[in-house]
């Protein structure tokens, strides 16, 4: 695994981020660790494992003129990841974070 590389790259992304002036809560939340970076791979993995449903028929009817119309599951090839906590900024303002 290449959780090492990954983390060195994001300490670097980290430190220009806190250079150009960005909050503490976003840059906890864009910091990747060890454990993130673990937890994330697993994630994937599971999503991975799940059954693939591309070429799955949803539904589908034949048409009075004989023509079969078929709703059939196709791949988006789209894989996005989103991580990091819940945002501190409405601590104080009267709402529960």
């Amino acid at each position: 695994m290449r959780t090492a590389e990954i983390v060195d790259a994001n300490a670097k992304d980290i430190e220009r981020a806190r250079e150009a002036g960005t909050g503490e809560g976003i840059i906890d939340r864009l910091t990747l660790t060890p454990e993130r970076v673990r937890a994330i791979a697993g994630d994937v993995r599971d999503v991975a494992a799940l059954p693939d449903p591309v070429g799955e028929v949803v539904r589908g009817s034949t048409l009075p003129n004989g023509i079969d119309l078929r709703q059939v599951r196709v791949p988006l090839a789209v894989v996005g990841i989103i991580y990091g906590g819940p945002p501190e900024r409405h601590r104080g303002r009267g709402r529960s974070s």
